[in-house]
């Protein structure tokens, strides 16, 4: 399986900035992938973002 080192992130799991790979997508989603993993304990992380009229996300506005 190949992988990329692509960015420098916060690690919870390990309390410092660490080296976070990202899989070969099996979604398909190539470059887009949301899926990282820290090199050093292997915590697993998704990093996406929702767009404001997604409907997965709830609207809390009205409350």
């Amino acid at each position: 399986m190949s992988m990329t080192i692509a960015s420098i992130q916060w690690c919870t799991t390990c309390s410092r900035d660490g080296s976070f790979e990202q899989p070969v997508c099996s979604e398909g989603h190539g470059a887009d992938c949301p899926e990282w993993f820290c090199i050093d304990c292997g915590l697993a992380v998704v990093l996406a973002a929702w767009a404001a009229d997604d409907p997965a996300v709830p609207d809390r506005s009205a409350a």
